[in-house]
């Protein structure tokens, strides 16, 4: 209701205070909502925070003074009166007692004051949300992992994580050059890649840490590991690929050696999901190739199945129609009794060779038919047929 109330106030604040000798005074009788508009916006957290901003701009905050509840004209309709009442009542009409006469008289201004830190005003940015929106780069293994984990949780989309880390290590390097040195250009396909082998290697070394180890050190992966017919090395960027027997084939070096990654991670389903998309929603067989030529990820089919089941576009464009039940079959005529037969006349039988009748010509509603004919016997008759 505050913020509702002001923006009308935007109009006429403009006009009032064009007029000499006039001052605009706003009241409010929440003290922690006084206690917000007294403070910076950024001291808050995000919904209050964008509302005292526009609050702030239309009525400044030393403008904003405290009324008691029990002096609120606002209080007489938000909690129920009759309209007989309201026509006499002196709050609604005239205001408070106090509000024609000087600011001496004024309720005095009210300020929450934080005697430890232990107090905690509503909506107030805790110490350790400030921190945890402030990333550290440091050059020890460990603390990157952790960096890196906590930007793949918060972004769920790839390229926006790929840019965000791209920004955050430009900003590294910017940090060490001079100002006149500094790069402020767009995004290089250049510095994408290099964010995503920065996350590719922090992946590794969180999944495949014994594996990397070895590689580093040059020495054969252990056998009980699942990477060892891979043969698995370190390339000049510090990522972990394949080894494999294409070396001389005629490929690309990524299709020759491709990327080990996990499945179970987020990034990697996120990675499966950008191109996937990417390539008009694949199916399962064609997403599959198109990802060995980069990447060879540890339990490749059963990620690429659950992301191309759970595809809303996928699901849409192949529904599964249902099979409707089938009727009973019709009743064999063996089954009826005689004189529910269909009735024909035979008008001429043809005999075989060996004098035995076996085709003959019959007359039905249908037609003159010729039919093959086993027993020729006389239908009984019933009464109910008639």
């Amino acid at each position: 209701m505050l913020l509702l109330g002001d923006r009308p106030c935007k109009s006429w604040t403009g006009w009032l205070s064009m007029l000499p000798g006039i001052e605009v005074q706003a009241w409010v009788d929440s003290t922690i909502v006084l206690q917000w508009l007294q403070e910076h916006p950024r001291k808050w957290e995000k919904y209050v925070a964008v509302r005292t901003s526009t609050i702030q701009e239309i009525i400044p905050p030393s403008k904003w003074r405290h009324v008691p509840t029990e002096d609120n004209p606002a209080d007489c309709i938000s909690r129920g009166m009759l309209p007989e009442d309201l026509l006499q009542h002196k709050l609604w009409w005239d205001g408070p007692k106090w509000l024609p006469m000087g600011e001496e008289n004024w309720p005095p201004r009210k300020v929450i004051e934080k005697k430890s830190e232990k107090v905690q005003i509503p909506e107030e940015k805790s110490v350790n949300s400030e921190v945890s929106n402030v990333i550290v780069l440091t050059s020890q293994s460990e603390s990157s992992v952790d960096i890196v984990s906590q930007l793949i949780e918060k972004y769920s989309n790839f390229m926006t994580l790929i840019r965000v880390v791209a920004f955050v290590l430009r900003f590294s390097d910017n940090c060490r050059k001079k100002i006149n040195e500094r790069n402020l250009k767009f995004l290089s396909v250049h510095e994408q890649n290099r964010a995503r082998d920065c996350i590719i290697k922090n992946l590794q070394r969180k999944h495949f840490p014994e594996e990397y180890k070895c590689c580093e050190k040059n020495n054969p992966v252990s056998k009980s590991s699942k990477l060892s017919k891979l043969v698995p090395f370190i390339d000049d960027n510090g990522v972990m690929r394949v080894k494999g027997r294409l070396e001389n084939a005629d490929l690309s070096y990524e299709t020759r050696h491709p990327i080990i990654l996990p499945a179970k991670d987020k990034f990697v389903k996120n990675l499966v999901v950008f191109i996937h998309e990417m390539h008009l929603h694949s199916g399962v067989y064609l997403l599959q190739s198109i990802l060995r030529a980069k990447y060879w990820i540890v339990g490749m089919k059963s990620l690429v199945k659950s992301v191309v089941k759970m595809c809303v576009n996928c699901t849409k464009a192949k529904p599964k129609t249902e099979t409707p039940l089938m009727g009973n079959l019709p009743a064999y005529q063996n089954q009826l009794k005689a004189s529910r037969w269909k009735m024909g006349r035979i008008q001429e039988v043809h005999p075989g060779r060996d004098n035995v009748v076996r085709v003959v010509t019959v007359r039905t509603s249908d037609g003159i038919q010729k039919r093959a004919a086993s027993t020729v016997a006389k239908i009984p008759m019933e009464e109910d047929s008639y």
